[in-house]
């Protein structure tokens, strides 16, 4: 049903809800992240003809996400240019430091220092460091 909403979504107009319960889905838990619902993510969220604010929201939605499928799309969203769409690859990123790490330094390197939500990134590196 939350797929369905999702390809629902059509010009400036997301769907909160939808977004949320997406989110929901993809916090871990117990269950498998479902690859369809991440894939549908990604396509929204990479699609250059949707609006911003509904490639963002689609972006946001898989942050607590720890799946290899999720740290793919991430990384893609890394790469664009949209400084939104950064911050929420590289969230999904701070999930796998081990391999990403070099990326989100790089990245966080780029990023005006006053950048909103970018301390949650510097946060989540120097905690990582910490731990080693």
């Amino acid at each position: 049903m939350i797929i369905a909403a999702l390809r629902a979504v059509d010009g400036d107009v997301v769907d909160d809800g939808a977004m949320s319960a997406a989110g929901q889905c993809l916090c871990a838990c117990d269950v498998p992240e479902d690859p369809e619902l991440v894939a549908q993510l990604g396509v929204m969220a990479l699609d250059e003809d949707r609006p911003l604010r509904v490639r963002a929201a689609c972006a946001r939605a898989p942050a607590s996400a720890e799946s290899d499928q999720a740290a793919e799309l991430a990384v893609r969203l890394t790469g664009l240019a949209e400084l939104e769409l950064q911050l929420a690859g590289a969230l999904v990123l701070t999930a796998h430091l081990d391999t990403h790490r070099p990326l989100l330094e790089r990245l966080v390197a780029t990023w005006p220092p006053n950048t909103l939500g970018a301390n949650d990134i510097r946060d989540a590196l120097e905690e990582d460091e910490d731990d080693v």
